[in-house]
């Protein structure tokens, strides 16, 4: 469910999914994998329940943070939450204890259909490899916001189209011969 996708955002940081889904059957073992049922549980209780994925006390915390945001906020609806502009909506998330970039980048895209780019360190490396001059070269324009992560932005909406043209395509190829061929596909960066 997209409110399982916002857990799971949360619970992933700094760990495996193997181990945030063990976490998430455990809330769900226990019955208590919605938002009213996690405010009334215990911070301790909900510790033990996500022990599996890591830093359970901090991510208790940050679980009861976010749910009793999300009560307040939309009175635990995630369809009324996501209507919300998007930018204004992961300002209010990244004001959250501890909910970094990634994770509210993660929570909008996932489970709110929102369209942001999560930059993580898998696309860091992507880009990284691709290099600047091929980014430009796409009109694409990579952000340094003051906390140091990197945001992508398309600068022009004809970017987001159904067909992949020509000058999509990766000239990095050229000069690589094992370097894959990405384009992009209604904003999505594809191989």
């Amino acid at each position: 469910t997209r409110f399982e996708v916002c857990i799971g955002a949360i619970l992933t940081q700094n760990t495996a999914w193997t181990n945030v889904d063990r976490a998430i059957g455990n809330l769900k073992a226990a019955s208590v994998l919605n938002a009213a049922a996690l405010r009334e549980l215990p911070q301790e209780e909900l510790a033990t329940l996500i022990r599996p994925s890591g830093y359970f006390n901090a991510k208790a915390r940050k679980l009861k943070e976010f749910v009793t945001w999300l009560g307040e906020r939309s009175g635990d609806e995630l369809d009324a939450l996501f209507t919300t502009e998007t930018d204004r909506l992961r300002e209010e998330l990244l004001a959250m204890h501890r909910i970094g970039e990634e994770t509210a980048d993660s929570i909008l895209l996932y489970a709110g259909g929102q369209p942001v780019f999560v930059i993580d360190a898998y696309t860091r490396r992507i880009f990284e490899r691709l290099g600047r001059r091929w980014i430009r070269r796409r009109r694409l324009c990579l952000r340094r916001r003051w906390t140091g992560h990197h945001q992508l932005r398309i600068a022009s909406p004809q970017h987001d189209i159904d067909r992949p043209r020509r000058d999509h395509t990766c000239r990095v190829r050229a000069r690589h011969r094992h370097a894959p061929r990405w384009r992009f596909i209604n904003g999505l960066l594809v191989h």
